[in-house]
């Protein structure tokens, strides 16, 4: 009854209880079987205004909507309210001495029928939409659920490139009239095709929830990473709609607003490959300087071309490593998990080659502010922004007096700060800037 693997089970159990009750982090199994899922809404308050624009709705039918939505909600979270009863209840009354699938089963029934009325609470709620809907409101509705399938499917990627919306894009370039107009065919194929690949992607996860159920209860790890794997695929695919349209996109665009858009997009498809570094800041306050030399500028042009070549050199190859060695990642996860569960005692993890990249990037950083600095006179330095002004010869420190030169801190860069023992941090969104137009 107590052996160690009802003692795994029990674990999985208690783990998935606090995934539904406490909203802590998903464990990989729960979350691919669709358990963390089945306690989320499918539609919240937020989504009046999209299904305003995308069904045109009438001043009159918006406050319908809204109604319907809030009996949405409150229908949602009564069934919510109950399936954690349940599980609350089988937990505190399971007994050990049954097999860990019907142990497994007892906990996992109510969100086996939340499931369901899930589902049929929400196919309830769009027929009530529709209801309300003229004819020609009714000719948008196919668009209407692509729409809703990007806005809940496109958060769900895992990989760099997965999750871009390429719609919000172009929306946020606020390119001319003319120019948004000469981008709706390719929008519409685009629209076609990633529709088709979020859904794919949606049945596939669906389809093997109850076979990953099966993998939790058996802790059958290898048959936990080949559902994974299929899973992993319809990622990769979705990846490469976008990155598809991302070059259709910017091909279609005229040479005035092409680079600025594929360095936009780009930065906000592979945020963890186009980040800004402090560098930019710190070169554009350096060249405000009216006391530079014509021999500082000229060595700080021939920095900041070293430093960009250099940098798109690693970008590069972190976008390549992305595309390449981030789909693998399950399996390391995976692998880690069952040397943990068999008693290994790993070491440190080996850094992935994104890690080592972003390392290297890291080390790029350090050096152009070591250049950079080292073309300034001490009195340059200490007049810059954040830096520490001079103290009077008089009040200097004992040091000084003793002859050893006082040493002058360097400036606060500006941008991202020195915040750089983690190359997984990701930016924030920001919009096009002339730095990232060399990003390729």
């Amino acid at each position: 009854m107590n052996s160690p693997r009802n003692i795994i089970i029990t674990a999985i159990i208690c783990s998935v209880i606090a995934c539904v009750c406490e909203r802590t982090a998903e464990a990989q199994f729960g979350a691919q079987a669709g358990i963390a899922d089945a306690f989320r809404p499918e539609f919240m308050e937020r989504d009046l205004p999209l299904m305003a624009e995308s069904l045109k709705l009438e001043d009159w039918q918006r406050p319908i909507v809204e109604a319907l939505l809030e009996n949405y909600r409150i229908d949602f979270q009564m069934e919510v309210e109950i399936a954690r009863e349940k599980m609350r209840a089988a937990t505190e009354n399971i007994d050990t001495s049954r097999g860990q699938e019907q142990m497994m089963n007892v906990i996992l029934e109510p969100v086996n029928r939340l499931m369901t009325r899930r589902k049929e609470i929400h196919d309830d709620f769009m027929l009530n939409v529709k209801a309300q809907l003229s004819g020609e409101q009714i000719a948008n509705w196919p668009r209407f659920e692509r729409t809703l399938i990007r806005d809940k499917e496109l958060p769900m990627g895992e990989l760099m490139g997965e999750s871009v919306d390429l719609f919000k894009v172009t929306r946020n370039m606020r390119l001319p009239y003319e120019i948004e107009i000469s981008l709706d065919p390719v929008l519409l194929e685009y629209e076609l095709d990633l529709d088709a690949a979020l859904v794919k992607r949606k049945n596939l996860i669906k389809s093997l929830q109850e076979d990953t159920k099966d993998a939790m209860v058996q802790m059958d790890f290898e048959k936990a990473l080949s559902l994974t794997n299929r899973i992993m695929e319809t990622r990769k695919n979705v990846r490469a709609v976008q990155d598809l349209y991302i070059i259709k996109l910017r091909d279609t665009l005229t040479a005035d607003y092409a680079q600025n858009f594929f360095a936009f997009a780009m930065k906000q498809a592979y945020p963890k490959v186009y980040r800004e570094t402090p560098i930019e800041g710190l070169i554009e306050s350096v060249r405000e300087r009216p006391d530079l030399s014509e021999d500082q500028i000229n060595q700080l042009n021939t920095i900041e071309a070293e430093y960009k070549n250099s940098l798109r050199l690693i970008e590069e190859q972190l976008l390549d490593a992305y595309r390449n060695h981030e789909p693998k990642e399950p399996r390391r996860r995976f692998e880690a998990q069952k040397n943990r569960r068999d008693g290994e005692r790993s070491a440190r993890r080996d850094p992935t080659p994104m890690d080592r990249l972003a390392s290297e990037r890291n080390d790029l950083v350090s050096e152009t502010r070591r250049k950079i600095m080292g073309i300034l006179t001490p009195e340059q330095i200490g007049s810059m922004p954040g830096s520490r002004r001079p103290k009077p010869k008089d009040a200097s420190s004992e040091s000084a007096e003793d002859g050893a030169p006082s040493r002058k801190p360097l400036p606060k860069l500006r941008g991202s700060g020195n915040r750089f023992k983690s190359g997984d941090a990701s930016p924030k969104g920001r919009g096009p800037s002339k730095s990232t137009g060399d990003n390729k």
